[in-house]
């Protein structure tokens, strides 16, 4: 009796594991789905020249055109972010990560949160990146002379600030 209540219980815990296992090659499968994909698309995320923003284009060295580009951009995500009211309420606080294509043309297409706290955050940050397109002009990322698609990913950092004392 003893036996057959061991080999049950052990081929629960095999056939549990099989599964697990098998729920992590999935999700291992999508991620690499979700790069081939990309490949197929032809969106890189390694080329000679980076994407960057027009207004730092006068600028001829990588490093300064890649700090000029930082700056702006978190001026830029600084001055149209606001913080989702559900979010504030409930102290969300932490960074999300949202994801877009810069494409030839220089327009920013793709725009999603690959990493979202939630409470609006990731949906705030996605609106921010997608008015981009109206109001900063993107220069596409250069590979062997040649104008291409390249992903980028932008963390955005949530942070509430306690209130000032009243004196």
């Amino acid at each position: 009796m003893k036996i057959y209540l061991f080999l049950s219980l052990f081929c629960l815990l095999f056939i549990l594991a099989c599964k697990q296992n098998d729920s992590q090659v999935s999700k291992q499968h999508e991620a690499l789905s979700e790069n081939l994909s990309d490949s197929a698309q032809g969106i890189l995320y390694i080329v000679d020249q980076p994407p960057h923003l027009a207004s730092c284009d006068s600028l001829t060295e990588k490093d300064a055109r890649k700090y000029c580009t930082d700056q702006k951009l978190l001026s830029y995500v600084h001055d149209h972010m606001v913080y989702p009211q559900y979010a504030s309420e409930h102290g969300i606080e932490g960074r999300v990560v949202v994801t877009f294509v810069v494409e030839t043309d220089g327009r920013l297409s793709n725009i999603k949160a690959l990493h979202d706290i939630g409470g609006g955050t990731g949906e705030a940050s996605v609106k921010v990146i997608e008015g981009m397109n109206q109001d900063i002009k993107w220069v596409p990322g250069i590979l062997a002379d040649k104008k291409v698609r390249v992903r980028m990913n932008l963390p955005v950092t949530f942070k509430l600030t306690a209130p000032s004392p009243k004196k």
